[in-house]
């Protein structure tokens, strides 16, 4: 999905196809959005799965890692 979203936005600079283009790739960009958010929110959610997540402070610790928001 990643990789449509990115030959869309070549596709979409070509003047004859910018239109119909930029038309798509905003439906696709909210469509990832909303995707990684939610698997985002889940891996937040589960994070409390181990014990030095666990509570509120233990997954906002966890939010606060950069390699957690990294997809990995």
């Amino acid at each position: 999905m990643v990789l449509l979203c990115l030959i869309l936005s070549v596709i979409s600079t070509i003047e004859n196809q910018h239109y119909s283009a930029a038309k798509v790739l905003f439906v696709m960009e909210l469509v990832l959005v909303a995707f990684f958010g939610v698997e985002y929110a889940v891996r937040l959610w589960s994070a409390g799965c181990r014990s030095k997540y666990m509570g509120f402070w233990g997954r906002l610790k966890f939010a606060r890692k950069p390699i957690s928001i990294i997809d990995h």
